[in-house]
């Protein structure tokens, strides 16, 4: 026998490196760093369903708050696939019912009908439902077999297909104006009965027929104690209506079946020895296993908040046996396999876990070696709802999986004998707000940093302190390469990762986080920035669901030895009024600090940057009667206060009223209102306000422009942008305003609007720019994307007007003192001798003018509804007019640019800039690629661009704004720009482009004057699918 070939030194190189090949994980190089972690959740848990279809099936069901359809591996946790509908009441789940491998879903209060398919997750049909409120929905079967799904509505109920969805009829329910139609039942007979009532007077019964929706028998029972059917009553047995009344305190039985007219059988409670607690409203739970077959004769009666008793309907269908009385109990539910049913009992052991048993449902006998312990997070809620999968075992004894959802929205998923499998945090899905701290330094780096941070004595104590130091950091390793062994020994499920200072450390370049985060639920997490992993949790349960939360950090880690500390502003469930809760955002304990109690509701909070003694920020708490609360409130912080107080403004706002207003704090700590902004809120509605963001770094303050000039910034700490939406819901006349309103003098600095365009509306507002992102109204979302004109007309005698226009394809933006316009009809007018100008250029080597006047009124601009008179243009050489009132203008012609400035007194512009000694304002249009600058001295300046080029503007010591984002507005060969000011008063500034097309404007005097037709197209305006973002700079 030959012995094995041997494999040449080539080959076998080359399986060597083939397997080290396969054994490898790479990334591309674009995806390194981009995602550290990612974790996915679905919101609240409204419906579950554990897949029963297979018993081996290990598939998990979910319909969520959040318009989610998800599937997980009830082994692991893992989510197999989700589904998210749209956001709001249209993509509501309003029920899901399983059937074999079909789950039905109906969206959005009865809109849709969908079916499933749930080994895939894809979508088997869709069913559009006629309009009306859902109620109710079930299986409809025959002959054991599933066919049909009934959908009842307000006042219709219509019969599907289960395999495609058609309908097979709909009928209009009788009498639906004074019925409130509310239960459909179907026990695998030839009928479909609804169950509606009048309050308080009487209970209909329909029975429709499967084939062609005919009604086969109606009847009228009375019922003068009887409210509501969902809420009160369920249906057992053979068809058998079982209802409970808290007032007389009975149990009334009715079958729905029966031929001759059925009246309600009273059986008072106390007959059974049951008594209801003080003010509970008693439930009633049933179970119906198999939508071909009638519901179990058993059911829960809850009596208490932890009191339960399983009860019988007899055979006689009158009579009501009590099986066993459950006290105290959380939670209880039913759960079948095969031909038995069991009922599922939650009972407290201890302060710190639950049993939950199996008993009997048809005799109320606990069955033997089926407990299970859940055992109770002392940091999160309370047990909420029980979701409990039965199944035989080879013993044909039987087993079960429980899944418990938690007031917090967390999930827990149990097997015997107790072992908890998975658990998903679900809050998660809802955080309201997050703040990011800095990890603390170890106790070794603190000791460092304390030695390092001393004034050196000498060269040889230096010396001593560097070996010393060095021996520490060698003692730190050597215990950390310990520890390392003595947990590499043990088994991996004992190992445990601990929160301690010693973990919770920063790295040398301190990018790794502590993820403070709130959510809706009012459950607080610790995220670890660097893993995802979850590091402290706390729930708190006094805390109104979905309420607003503000959460500050007011000492970080930097100042050791005291703990970081975060105030958390909540508000109570049962009270209403606001509380405080201080702790530690890296463990997340409780502080030992007393938060003062607030009697009043908290209109606003402020963070001052004011420190106590122990290096905490000072929270500024402000109260329904405009008084001040300190947290900390020492002695050393309020007499800091009463010495910067004339500084500290803050505002409210009143979204009901369209009110916004600015107070003062005054020095013995009562506030003064000193500025208020109405917005008229039957035309607008305020939907939101931010202001700029204390800590917002700001990398560069202006911009070089081509001449060695600086553009700068409008960079106004106090200034606040104020989104309102049209309550018109017209989809040609609704529209999205901004106003930026100084927080400190209530200027209206800013006004900007968005025509055909509805809410929801997202915004973020940064340095000198604010981005609106919102809806379109309209299908020709395209067209925001073509070239617009816009004319403005100017009032002789007291005032000027100003406008501003912009051009598809490239950008146009006003100066920081741009132009205020009016939504909606109204005007915004501002005050003082005011002079306007505006400028257009047009494309093809045409020419625009513009004439001004100027006064000691005010001017006004509003915009919508009306067209503008027209404006002179001559051929050739482009060519520039500017007027001026007491300086001196200079205009150029040729294709280049112009710049006008007037001298003067000081005074403010109409757009909310100031200036002085001289102030000026300017426009510049550069065509064919080129750029003009223009700059002013003394006051503040505004800025507009035109042409392929750039245009700048610049106020020595002032503030100014510019426009960016591409090419500019002005198209064609030569351009041209005009500008006038004024001085003496204040000056405004706009400009107005059109690629390829021109735009014209006209002065009247005398007294007349005449409206403007804009667009009113922003200043930046991109197309993103059926979503508009635009961009007003300051």
């Amino acid at each position: 026998m030959k012995p094995p070939a041997k494999m040449s030194k080539p080959t076998s190189l080359f399986v060597i490196f083939f397997s080290l090949f396969i054994m490898s994980e790479a990334v591309f190089e674009d995806q390194v760093g981009k995602f550290d972690w990612r974790q996915q959740y679905v919101g609240k848990t409204l419906f579950a369903h554990f897949d029963s279809h297979s018993q081996s099936s290990n598939k998990l069901f979910l319909a969520t708050d959040k318009n989610i359809f998800a599937s997980f591996n009830s082994r692991t946790g893992d989510l197999l696939w989700r589904h998210v509908d749209k956001v709001g009441p249209e993509g509501t789940i309003d029920i899901l019912v399983l059937h074999g491998q079909d789950a039905l879903m109906v969206v959005g209060g009865g809109r849709l009908l969908r079916s499933w398919d749930t080994n895939m997750g894809g979508l088997n049909w869709e069913a559009v439902l006629d309009t009306g409120s859902f109620q109710a929905a079930c299986f409809v079967a025959i002959q054991d077999t599933v066919k049909h799904v009934a959908v009842l509505k307000k006042a219709a109920i219509s019969l599907h297909y289960l395999t495609n969805g058609h309908q097979k009829w709909v009928e209009n329910l009788p009498d639906s104006d004074t019925v409130q139609y509310q239960a459909v039942y179907s026990g695998g007979e030839v009928e479909v009965y609804v169950l509606g009532v009048v309050p308080n007077s009487h209970l209909t019964i329909i029975a429709y027929s499967l084939e062609d929706g005919e009604i086969i028998k109606q009847r009228s029972v009375e019922a003068p104690w009887l409210s509501s059917v969902e809420s009160s009553c369920v249906v057992i047995g053979q068809g058998v209506l079982m209802c409970v009344d808290p007032a007389t305190l009975a149990l009334y039985t009715l079958p729905i079946q029966a031929e001759e007219a059925p009246q309600f059988n009273q059986i008072l409670l106390q007959s059974l020895d049951l008594e209801v607690s003080l003010g509970f409203q008693p439930v009633l739970v049933s179970s119906q296993p198999h939508p071909a077959r009638s519901p179990i004769s058993e059911f829960f009666l809850q009596l208490g908040p932890d009191h339960h008793v399983l009860l019988q309907l007899n055979a006689d269908g009158y009579t009501i046996a009590a099986l066993r009385d459950f006290q105290p109990a959380f939670l209880v539910s039913f759960a079948t396999t095969g031909e038995k049913t069991v009922a599922v009992v939650m009972t407290p052991k201890n302060e710190t876990a639950c049993d939950i048993n199996l008993f009997s449902a048809d005799s109320g006998r606990r069955l033997l070696d089926t407990t299970v312990i859940f055992p109770l997070d002392l940091n999160g809620g309370k047990p909420f709802k029980l979701y409990v999968h039965a199944f035989l075992k080879k013993d044909d004894s039987v087993d079960y999986r429980v899944l418990v959802q938690t007031q917090d929205h967390a999930l827990t998923f149990i097997q015997q004998p107790g072992r908890v499998v998975w658990t998903r945090e679900e809050a998660l899905a809802d955080v309201v707000t997050m703040e990011m701290v800095d990890l603390p330094l170890t106790g070794t780096q603190a000791e460092l940093e304390g030695e390092f941070g001393k004034k050196a004595d000498g060269l040889f104590p230096m010396v001593l302190k560097r070996l010393s130091s060095q021996v520490i950091l060698l003692q730190a390793w050597l215990a950390h390469l310990w520890k390392l062994f003595y947990e590499a020994r043990k088994p991996h499920g004992q190992v445990k990762n601990e929160v301690t200072i010693e973990t919770l450390s920063r790295d040398e370049f301190n990018l790794q986080k502590m993820m403070v985060m709130v959510t809706a639920s009012g459950k607080l997490f610790g995220i670890d920035s660097k893993s995802g992993s979850i590091l402290w949790k706390h729930y708190l349960e006094n805390v109104q669901p979905n309420a607003v939360f503000k959460l500050i950090v007011q000492r970080t880690t930097a100042h050791f030895p005291h703990p970081p500390q975060c105030t958390l502003l909540i508000k109570d469930k049962d009270t209403g009024l606001a509380s405080l809760h201080v702790f530690n955002p890296i463990f997340g304990r409780k502080s030992h600090i007393a938060p003062p109690a607030l009697p009043r509701p908290i209109l606003q909070s402020l963070l001052l940057p004011v420190i106590d003694q122990d290096y905490a920020k000072v929270l500024l708490l402000v109260d329904d009667q405009y008084k001040v609360t300190a947290f900390p409130s020492t002695k050393n912080v309020l007499q800091q206060l009463q010495e910067m107080a004339s500084s500290i403004f803050f505002y409210l706002i009143r979204s009901d009223q369209g009110n916004l207003s600015g107070f003062r704090l005054r020095k013995d700590l009562s506030t003064e209102r000193i500025w208020e902004v109405v917005l008229p809120t039957e035309v607008q509605k305020i939907v939101a306000v931010n202001g700029k963001r204390p800590n917002e770094h700001v990398h560069s303050q202006g911009r070089v422009m081509g001449d060695r000039s600086v553009l700068y910034k409008y960079l106004n700490p106090n200034l606040l942008a104020v989104v309102t939406e049209s309550t018109d819901a017209h989809p040609e006349r609704a529209f999205v305003g901004v106003f930026l309103v100084d927080g400190v003098t209530g200027r209206i600095i800013h006004e900007a609007v968005q025509r055909k365009a509805r809410g929801p509306v997202h915004f973020v507002h940064s340095e000198n720019w604010v981005v609106v992102s919102s809806s379109t109204s309209s299908t020709s979302s395209s067209s925001s994307s073509s070239s617009s004109s816009s004319s403005s007309t100017s009032s002789g005698g007291g005032g000027s007007s100003t406008s501003s226009t912009s051009s598809g394809g490239g950008s146009t933006s006003g100066g920081s003192s741009s132009s205020s316009t009016s939504s909606g009809g109204d005007s915004t007018s501002s005050g003082g001798g005011t002079s306007g100008s505006s400028s257009t250029s047009s494309g093809g080597g045409s020419s625009s003018s513009s004439s001004t006047s100027s006064g000691g009124g005010s001017s006004t601009s509003s915009s919508g509804g009306s067209t503008s008179s027209s404006g002179g243009s001559s051929g050739g050489g482009s060519s520039s007019t500017s007027s001026s009132g007491g300086g001196s203008s200079s205009s150029g012609g040729g294709g280049g640019s112009t710049s006008s400035s007037g001298g003067g007194g000081g005074g403010t512009s109409s757009g909310g800039s100031t200036s002085s000694g001289g102030s000026s304002s300017s426009s510049s249009s550069g065509g064919g690629g080129g750029s003009s600058t223009s700059s002013s001295g003394g006051g503040s300046s505004s800025c507009t661009s035109s042409g392929g080029g750039s245009s700048s503007s610049s106020g020595g010591g002032g503030s100014s704004s510019s426009s960016s984002g591409g090419s500019s507005s002005s198209g064609g060969g030569g351009s041209s720009s005009t500008s006038s000011s004024s001085s003496g008063g204040s000056s405004s500034t706009s400009s107005s482009s059109s690629g390829g097309s021109s735009s014209t404007s006209s002065s009247s005097s005398g007294g007349s004057s005449s409206t403007s037709s804009s667009a009113s197209t922003p200043a930046l305006l991109a197309v993103w699918g059926f979503r508009l973002c635009f961009c007003t700079p300051l």
